[in-house]
C-alpha cells in the first residue's frame, strides 16, 4: 500500500528523498524516530527499494533482534566487498540500513561495533538509514559515541497522525482496502481513535468484518457499537502496566518495582505508579502495596513528580503516550 505523506511524515519522508536523489563524497546518516506503526520502516524500505533500484548496493538489513548479542563480532557483515575502499564516480552508491537500534541500547560492545561501521561509512561515502522508537537523547542507556552519531546526522521525527491526518490515513486505506465508509463514519473514527496508522488500518479491517458479519449499515451508529464491543480498552493490572513500562524503559520488571536509586529506574518506577493510578483508578495504597509496599505517600508523590516533569520533558510525554497506546488508552494523545 501506498504511504501517505501527512503534516506530521513530512518532514521524514524529505529527508529520506533527498538521501534517495542526491549523492554525496561523504555518507550522509538519516535517524528516523518515533513510536510503532507510525512508518519508519516503510520510509526505510522505500530507500532500500529506491536505491536498489538505481543500482546500489544494499547492506545487510538488520535490527537489535539480530545484533542484541554480548560480543560485537557476532554482528552480521556488511555484503559489499570493501567498506574501507573510497567510493569512486563509477562505483555503486552503497546504503547501509538498521531497524529498531534502541535495542542495542546497554549491549555496549554492539553499540561500540555500530559506532566504527557509521564513522567508515561516513568517510567512505555510504549513506546510512537508522530507525529508533524515541530520539537518540531519549533512549537510555546508549553510549555517548553513538548518541554524538546519531544526532550529526539528520534526526527526523514521526509522531502519531493527528484527528486531521487520521481521517485522511482512513480514507487513504478505504480506497485501497476497497472498503469504502462515509465521511462521518471516518470523522468519527479519526477523533475517538489516536492510534498508528498502521493500527488505524487494523482497526478498518475488523470494522469491515464486523460490519459484514452482521450485515448493519455503514453509519455512525454502527460504527460507535463497533468501538463499544470491539475496540474499547479492557481494564489492565497493575502487573501489565508495569511489564509495559519496563519494555519502554529497557529494564526489569523487578527493577522497575525494587528500592533501585539509578535515576532511569526511578524515572520508570515512577511513571509505572503514575500510570497505574491513571489507567486503574486505583487507590494509593493498593498501587504502594503492588511496588514492594510503598506507602501511599510514596505513589502521590511519584504521581506529582511526573505531572510536573510531563509539561517541560517531550520525551517523557512521548513515552507515557506510547505506553497508554499500547492499552488502547487515546485521552491524552488525541489532538
Amino acid at each position: 500500500m501506498p504511504f501517505l505523506v501527512c503534516d506530521e511524515t513530512r518532514f521524514a519522508q524529505a529527508a529520506v528523498d533527498e538521501l534517495i536523489e542526491t549523492v554525496t563524497e561523504r555518507g550522509r546518516l538519516v535517524a528516523l524516530h518515533g513510536p510503532a506503526g507510525v512508518g519508519k520502516s516503510h520510509l526505510a524500505n522505500l530507500a532500500i527499494r529506491e536505491m536498489a533500484r538505481r543500482g546500489a548496493l544494499i547492506s545487510h538489513k538488520f535490527s537489535p533482534p539480530d545484533i542484541r548479542v554480548e560480543a560485537a563480532e557476532s554482528l552480521p557483515e556488511i555484503p559489499w566487498p570493501s567498506v574501507a575502499t573510497k567510493r569512486g564516480d563509477a562505483s555503486p552508491r552503497r546504503l547501509l540500513v538498521c531497524e529498531d537500534l534502541q535495542l542495542a541500547a546497554r549491549h555496549e560492545s554492539v553499540q561500540q561495533a555500530i559506532v566504527s561501521w557509521l564513522d567508515e561509512c561516513r568517510s567512505t561515502g555510504v549513506d546510512c538509514v537508522v530507525t529508533m522508537n524515541r530520539t537518540p537523547g531519549d533512549v537510555s542507556g546508549l553510549i555517548t559515541r553513538l548518541r554524538n552519531r546519531l544526532r550529526a546526522g539528520v534526526c527526523a521525527a514521526m509522531p502519531l497522525p493527528g484527528v486531521t491526518s487520521r481521517e485522511k490515513l482512513l480514507q487513504h486505506f478505504c480506497v485501497h482496502t476497497q472498503f469504502p465508509i462515509p465521511a462521518s463514519v471516518s470523522q468519527l473514527l479519526a477523533r475517538r481513535l489516536a492510534l498508528s496508522p498502521r493500527e488505524l488500518l487494523g482497526v478498518l479491517r475488523r470494522f469491515d468484518e464486523f460490519t459484514r458479519r452482521r450485515d448493519w449499515p455503514l453509519n455512525s451508529q454502527t460504527a460507535m457499537s463497533f468501538l463499544k464491543t470491539e475496540i474499547l480498552p479492557r481494564p489492565v493490572t497493575l502487573e501489565e502496566i508495569a511489564r509495559a513500562v519496563s519494555r519502554e524503559f529497557g529494564v526489569k520488571l523487578a527493577d522497575v518495582r525494587s528500592d533501585a536509586r539509578d535515576t532511569t529506574l526511578k524515572t520508570a518506577r515512577q511513571c509505572a505508579m503514575y500510570l497505574a493510578r491513571e489507567l486503574t483508578r486505583g487507590p494509593f495504597a493498593q498501587i504502594g502495596e503492588y511496588f514492594e509496599h510503598r506507602s501511599h505517600s510514596t505513589v502521590m508523590h511519584a504521581c506529582r513528580r511526573i505531572e510536573e516533569l510531563l509539561v517541560e520533558d517531550a520525551g517523557l510525554r512521548q513515552r507515557i503516550a506510547t505506553i497508554k497506546q499500547s492499552f488502547g488508552n487515546t485521552s491524552s494523545t488525541d489532538r
